[in-house]
């Protein structure tokens, strides 16, 4: 939709209309997350030493002590891996993403780029997430955990020509270029997320993703700067092909390398969820309790839907 309000909105209005428009919706999404959820009881969660705690008992530990326990898991090397190469790929998303208007208005000035851009991302791209995550789990029911890896691998070398394409061919087939990049390019969101969850214990599910989110945001948004020298030793496309296609490619490379031990660290956390849960089972029959929650429950891996 930013094509589409920056564009259009602009030119109606002015440029203060697009802030307005696009701002006023997170004021009212706020408001009904405030209404309408609340956050999920947490009865029991499990300490290191294989014993219940207590949600006083967790909330009273020190700051250092919880981002410990999440920091954790991100030390094993198929979690960085993955980390830098959704890192890497989610730069490219920002490089095209802040470069697409100067492109177009630097070698195709003529041409309306709201009228195709305010669309095809949003289209092609919630296809390429819905079809990322059915792909993978019928892959993985065959090749384990690791066709997932696989999954992101192909799909961003399959972008990558398309890409490049964007940037060598005129209007329209320039814009049309980029229906296949995004069906074939927005398939490593869900799926890098699926691998996420299944890499770090039940307990520390929720923070484990935003600690994702936090680095690839923040090495990824720093992707851009590097367009203006780029371009001043040579020129914004050639600048572009580099981080743009040229992105897909190295974060596809980086994502192979994750396959060497991915699936040593999701047996980890597999053994380490079902300890925990056998230890829980057995809390229960000795207290007569069954206040666990749904976290806890013994996990099916390999089968984590999108």
């Amino acid at each position: 939709m930013a094509y589409a309000i920056g564009n259009f909105i602009t030119q109606a209005k002015s440029w203060r209309w697009a802030f307005f428009i696009a701002g006023i919706p997170g004021f009212v999404l706020g408001v009904l997350i405030i209404l309408t959820m609340m956050e999920p009881e947490r009865k029991k969660i499990p300490k290191e030493n294989n014993q219940e705690m207590k949600v006083s008992e967790y909330n009273s530990l020190s700051f250092c002590s919880k981002v410990g326990r999440v920091a954790k898991p991100f030390c094993n090397p198929s979690l960085l891996f993955i980390c830098f190469a959704g890192a890497v790929r989610n730069g490219a998303g920002y490089v095209w993403a802040y470069n697409t208007q100067p492109f177009f208005d630097q070698y195709y000035p003529e041409v309306n780029t709201g009228m195709w851009l305010s669309w095809i991302p949003l289209v092609s791209g919630s296809i390429s997430v819905v079809l990322g995550g059915f792909i993978a789990d019928r892959v993985v029911k065959k090749s384990g955990p690791v066709g997932r890896i696989w999954v992101i691998v192909v799909s961003l070398l399959l972008a990558s020509p398309f890409a490049a394409l964007t940037l060598w061919l005129a209007p329209p087939w320039a814009f049309i270029m980029q229906i296949p990049t995004y069906i074939f390019g927005e398939m490593w969101v869900g799926v890098t997320l699926t691998v996420i969850v299944e890499l770090v214990p039940s307990t520390i599910r929720t923070a484990a993703i935003a600690v994702y989110f936090f680095i690839i945001s923040n090495i990824g948004g720093t992707m851009p700067l590097l367009v203006t020298p780029l371009a001043d030793l040579t020129n914004l496309k050639i600048a572009l092909l580099i981080l743009y296609p040229g992105m897909y490619v190295t974060g596809a490379l980086l994502y192979v390398t994750t396959l060497f031990v991915l699936k040593r660290d999701i047996d980890k956390a597999h053994n380490m969820d079902a300890l925990t849960y056998s230890l829980l089972k057995d809390s229960e029959k000795s207290d007569g309790t069954s206040d666990v929650e749904d976290d806890t429950k013994k996990p099916s891996y390999g089968t984590v839907e999108n």
